[in-house]
């Protein structure tokens, strides 16, 4: 083959390959990187049982390029990229194996027109070389990762089974069109491709049917997950919340509340709440007031540093400046973990300063934007919820004013919300709202939040929601990672499709099946038809040769059935009998055409015979327009027929010349021909017959012998014709003289 055309041929099959692959794995039901059906094995393994291996290239391209497809439409990177290279060779291998094992075990070129060929090709061979790729690459993406464990064995399962049927619905396809012996196949195309096309069309609209479905159900599934873990978020929050109600209460009802009541009060929460980073007070301090603050603080804290702090721009503290009034954090707990906050002015925090001034106006909790925490130390983001707290019972200049606030590390937060209630698969990311962003700062959870529309590697959309969360607006974004698909996976669309497919395989190998045995069955009925036409031809000139033969013959023959009145003549039995062709062939017509004095004789002997007596031949005359007093000769013979009767047939032969002939002879043997008297012979005959009858009765018998006198000399003078005239005229008057019983014959010569 010219190298131009071996390329052709190797893209050609590529494109095919990798275009059914393409196709394959974009309709596939999730999840996974497998196809229930995957079409490709089938062509790799028809391609090179037609071609030969040396079409393996354009095997390890197409699968080469319908991997790199599905690895990057997985989302799978680094080293994955090595995936395509792994599948490729494992759909080398398996067409080689494939190719091997059918040859061995099937044979090939084969027209798989019995149900020993197509059990062992598609159920024994191509099954046992689909184990190659499926090992080969459900290894590869297990070891790399890509595949969790626990779904290792299903894929494996699923990639074997999408390799076989694709083999047995892929191959008869394109077998029926470059299937060889051609002769084998052709016949065949019209009954494999239009049903196997038909119900493989079906099968893809029904395995995209299935496939939106179980998208479907898996997206009201994760959304049901989602929301579920909205809740759990939210009802935390609310219970923030909560617990910055209850700190407020006990401020206002316990103004007096000193460092360890506080902390006694703030440990109930501590201990039942998780994700709280600190539970705290900020009284409103007067500038005339700081000094005696400080003082009283150091004496009932314990901590003899206690000072007003400032936090600067980079979160750096030194001691508050002078103005009008100070909001320092007064009780913190836990004080341990939160001790660099105490004393720290939080106005002065511009985050914390906004949230203040929004609790301050309307009375109502108050989160401060995200900003890293003073006690920080992970540089993780912190909110921090803030509510105004009133004395409203005393006057102004013993009246409590301040605020409570809960300290929150977000991250932890939402992690000691969803703590024991994890579903696997699901991704959280919490972002707070900013305007003019599309993506808020983040807040907790996977760095990377997807977008609204965005759709997963697995085919489901993002759970997005809105949470209000003391005058904040953060966004919360649910979203699956592949093991999510993995775990949730529905079988009931599995179990439809594998049935689906295993019917559509059963066709395939039934329309194999019947397509042979139907061209089989054609080309015997083909043999039988030129055999049939050779016999025919033959018996149509066995039939002209048995015709000329009788015509040559004068020999007509006949063939009568009395009970089912079935009949034949000859077509040389109507020119002896001189019948017109159209006459039938009856008995009746037969006798009719007989002379009426031979015509019982006939019939009587047709009875006979048919009554069980040997066959019989005799004479008859004719007396048909035309044949009147011919003489034909009959025979006449008896065939036992199925029905206990017999079937009478014979011959007819026209003997009147021969009858004439023999009559001639005869005559030429007992009379003279030039007198017409009887000769020597005859006389002698006569004679004998006279003494024997004289002898008998004792009578005499009387012998008279005449010459003609100077018979000679007439012969010479006048000629013999003269002398034969007279020989005539003399016998003729000498018979005139006899009597009956007299005989006058000629014994010279």
């Amino acid at each position: 083959m010219p190298f131009s055309q071996r390329i052709q041929q190797l893209a050609g099959i590529a494109v095919a390959y990798a275009l059914c692959g393409l196709i394959a794995l974009h309709i596939a039901i999730p999840p996974g990187y497998v196809a229930p059906l995957y079409p490709p094995a089938g062509i790799a393994l028809a391609a090179m049982l037609i071609k030969g291996r040396r079409i393996w290239p354009a095997i390890f391209l197409g699968a080469a390029i319908t991997n790199v497809e599905a690895v990057a439409r997985a989302g799978l990177g680094g080293i994955n990229w090595i995936m395509p290279l792994c599948v490729g060779t494992g759909a080398v291998l398996q067409a080689f194996a494939g190719v091997a094992l059918i040859r061995r075990w099937v044979g090939f070129p084969n027209s798989l027109d019995s149900a020993g060929s197509i059990l062992r090709f598609f159920f024994v061979a191509a099954p046992l070389s689909c184990l190659i790729s499926a090992s080969i690459g459900v290894g590869a993406l297990s070891l790399l990762g890509s595949v969790p464990e626990h779904d290792a064995i299903f894929s494996w399962w699923n990639w074997w089974a999408g390799d076989a049927i694709g083999i047995l619905i892929a191959c008869p396809l394109i077998f029926a069109f470059w299937g060889q012996p051609q002769r084998d196949w052709a016949p065949r195309r019209l009954g494999l491709v239009i049903p196997m096309g038909t119900a493989l069309f079906l099968l893809v609209g029904l395995e995209i049917q299935i496939g939106q479905w179980e998208r479907q159900r898996l997206q009201s599934h994760f959304e049901s997950d989602a929301h579920f873990i909205s809740n759990l978020l939210t009802s935390r929050l609310a219970n923030y919340q909560s617990v910055l109600q209850s700190a407020e209460r006990v401020m206002v009802a316990a103004p007096d509340l000193d460092d360890e009541g506080f902390q006694q009060f703030a440990a109930s929460w501590l201990t039942r709440l998780g994700g709280v980073q600190a539970i705290g007070w900020i009284p409103r301090v007067a500038g005339t007031q700081r000094t005696a603050f400080e003082h009283a603080a150091r004496s009932a804290s314990g901590v003899g540093d206690f000072q007003i702090l400032d936090r600067g721009t980079a979160g750096e503290l030194y001691p508050a400046r002078d103005r009008a009034e100070y909001y320092p954090v007064r009780f913190v707990a836990p004080l341990e973990s939160n001790r660099r906050v105490f004393g720290v002015d939080v106005s002065t925090i511009p985050a914390s300063a906004e949230a203040m001034q929004r609790t301050s106006a309307d009375g109502q909790a108050a989160a401060s934007r995200a900003f890293e925490l003073t006690q920080e130390t992970q540089g993780m983001a912190g909110v921090v919820l803030y509510q105004r707290a009133n004395h409203h019972g005393l006057p102004p200049p013993t009246r409590l004013d301040g605020f409570v606030f809960v300290a929150l590390r977000v991250e932890e937060s939402v992690a000691s919300a969803l703590r024991g209630h994890e579903i696997p698969g699901i991704k959280y990311c919490l972002t707070e709202n900013v305007g003019g962003q599309k993506v808020g700062n983040h807040l907790a959870g996977h760095q990377s939040c997807p977008l609204a529309d965005a759709v997963g590697t697995d085919g489901l959309t993002p759970w997005i929601e809105p949470i209000e969360f003391g005058g904040q607006s953060w966004t919360l974004t649910l979203s699956t990672d592949p093991s999510y698909s993995f775990r949730q996976r529905g079988w009931e669309a599995w179990t439809l499709l594998a049935i689906g497919l295993l019917r559509i395989g059963t066709l395939g190998a039934f329309l194999l099946a019947t397509t042979g045995r139907a061209r089989r069955i054609e080309e015997l009925v083909d043999r039988r038809t030129i055999e049939l036409a050779d016999a025919g031809r033959r018996l149509i000139d066995q039939q002209a040769m048995l015709t000329h033969a009788e015509r040559i013959a004068h020999l007509g023959s006949w063939e009568a059935d009395p009970v089912s009145d079935r009949n034949h003549w000859s077509a040389e039995l109507y020119r002896i009998l001189g019948v017109p062709t159209d006459t039938p062939s009856t008995l009746q017509n037969f006798l009719a055409a007989i002379h009426p004095e031979d015509r019982l004789r006939l019939q009587n002997t047709l009875d006979k015979v048919q009554q069980g007596q040997p066959g019989a031949n005799l004479d008859m005359r004719l007396t048909s327009p035309g044949r009147d007093g011919c003489i034909v000769h009959v025979s006449i013979e008896a065939a036992p027929a199925s029905n206990g009767m017999c079937t009478l047939r014979g011959t007819v032969q026209d003997v009147s010349e021969s009858r004439a002939a023999q009559a001639h002879i005869h005559y030429l043997a007992h009379y003279d021909p030039l007198t017409g008297l009887p000769n020597r012979s005859l006389w002698i005959s006569r004679a004998e017959q006279a003494l024997a009858f004289a002898r008998r009765n004792h009578t005499c018998v009387g012998v008279l012998f005449l010459d003609l006198d100077n018979f000679k000399k007439v012969n010479d003078t006048l000629g013999h014709p003269t002398g034969d005239r007279l020989l005539s005229a003399a016998a003729k008057r000498l018979s005139q003289c006899l009597r009956d019983e007299d005989v006058l014959a000629r014994l010279g010569g």
